[in-house]
C-alpha cells in the first residue's frame, strides 16, 4: 500500500476484518462464562467488560502512537499486529477449558480461609 492505493481497497481491507471479529470474539466470551461456576458469573462478566475497556483504551492509544510517525506506516504495522493477536487468539481458544452447566448446577462448597 501507498499514497496511490484507492480508498476502495483500503475500506475493503479493513471491512474484512469485522467478520473475523464476529466469528472469534462471541466464542471466546462463551469459552471464558462456560468455564467459571454459576455463582461467579457475574464476577466473571465484569472481569471480561473490564478488560474489554482497558484493551480498547490501549488499542487506542497504540494505534495513535504507531500513526504519529507516518499514517500508512502505523496503519499497515497496527493491522500486522491487529492480525497476529486475532490469529493467536484463535489458537488458544480451543484448548480453554469449558465445563458444561445443568439445570440445577451446585457450585463447589467454600472452603473458609
Amino acid at each position: 500500500m501507498d499514497a496511490s492505493t484507492p480508498t476502495v481497497l483500503v475500506a475493503l481491507l479493513l471491512v474484512s476484518m469485522a467478520p473475523g471479529r464476529a466469528l472469534t470474539v462471541p466464542p471466546l466470551t462463551t469459552a471464558m462464562m462456560d468455564a467459571v461456576s454459576a455463582d461467579r458469573a457475574g464476577l466473571a462478566a465484569a472481569v471480561l467488560n473490564s478488560a474489554r475497556r482497558v484493551a480498547g483504551g490501549l488499542a487506542i492509544a497504540v494505534f495513535g502512537f504507531l500513526v504519529s510517525d507516518g499514517f500508512e506506516t502505523g496503519l499497515r504495522v497496527g493491522l500486522v499486529l491487529g492480525s497476529a493477536l486475532l490469529a493467536l487468539t484463535a489458537t488458544a481458544a480451543p484448548g480453554l477449558r469449558t465445563r458444561r452447566r445443568v439445570e440445577g448446577d451446585q457450585p463447589p462448597p467454600r472452603t473458609a480461609p
